[in-house]
């Protein structure tokens, strides 16, 4: 953070409208971000609708267990920030990324031998099985890169800017929109690759944007410029403490959606393909409460 800067300053109204809307508009392309997956894989029929709609359902599980971590990370890095320990501030930074990482990592050992049992126990057919295995198997495998973006995010906002977060999102939207069809259906020497195509694009733009965002954080002093220390696990439950009751809340609003969907496989694929767009719409919703 740069000498001098100040976070609130003029009106209050005014400087809570600063940091309020570049952070809604960063979850509202967010959504887009979501959207765009849906319009490319609805065009593949609705089996294939309903398996991602099934997957996205423990994929905002995911988020919210990443939480943990990013809302750890903005609780303390702000105070340090707001009381001039910019070195200390760096550090909880990176102490916040050392979680994220470990939060994806246990995710996807824990996550890895269920998603199949569970898609199975839900009701789906074998196909939709296949598919809905296949598209959250290859977000476990790549959840770092996911969890680490969500980090990267949060010690932005912990420093006062809500505006490069935006930024960087609407950077891997537009991403997004161009590798989806690339790699569902492929073109010259890239096979088409269906639903997995979908999922490996979703993990290569986070990837983009958490590699863009660590160099940016680290241009800015915001993060340690030298090889990140790893932290202690006094750190690392220091910063767990505080997010965790956001992550479970989170986690337990999410399972009402995986609850759901036994409930409607009976009737066939269709409404939970249906369910699953209607949840990345109220998102809409959710992303003007949280930027608030």
């Amino acid at each position: 953070m740069a000498d001098g800067q100040r976070v609130i300053e003029g009106t209050l109204v005014r400087a809570i409208a600063r940091l309020a809307l570049p952070s809604m508009g960063a979850m509202v392309l967010a959504l887009l971000f979501n959207l765009t997956d849906l319009y490319w894989v609805g065009k593949l029929g609705t089996p294939a609708l309903a398996a991602v709609g099934a997957g996205s359902f423990v994929y905002w599980i995911l988020n919210g267990l990443a939480h943990t971590a990013s809302v750890g990370t903005v609780a303390r890095a702000a105070r340090l920030w707001g009381a001039g320990d910019s070195v200390a501030a760096q550090q909880v930074g990176a102490t916040g990324l050392w979680l994220a990482t470990l939060v994806a990592l246990a995710a996807a050992l824990v996550g890895l031998p269920l998603i199949g049992p569970l898609f199975v126990a839900q009701g789906f057919g074998p196909a939709t099985v296949r598919d809905a295995t296949v598209y959250l198997g290859t977000i476990l495998l790549g959840y770092t890169a996911i969890s680490g973006f969500i980090a990267v995010e949060s010690i932005f906002r912990a420093a006062g800017d809500t505006v490069t977060p935006m930024a960087l999102v609407g950077l891997f939207v537009g991403l997004n929109f161009g590798l989806d069809p690339l790699l569902m259906w492929g073109f010259g020497p890239v096979p088409p690759l269906g639903i997995l195509g979908v999922a490996l694009a979703t993990v290569a733009t986070n990837a983009v944007g958490l590699g863009l965002g660590i160099w940016l954080l680290r241009r800015r002093g915001l993060l340690p410029t030298g090889p990140f220390r790893l932290p202690g696990w006094a750190e690392l439950r220091h910063t767990a403490r505080l997010g965790a009751p956001i992550a479970v809340a989170e986690v337990f609003f999410s399972l009402i959606y995986v609850a759901l969907v036994p409930m409607l496989t009976r009737f066939g694929p269709a409404p939970v393909a249906a369910l699953g767009i209607g949840h990345r719409i109220e998102g809409l919703a959710y992303a003007i409460s949280v930027g608030i």
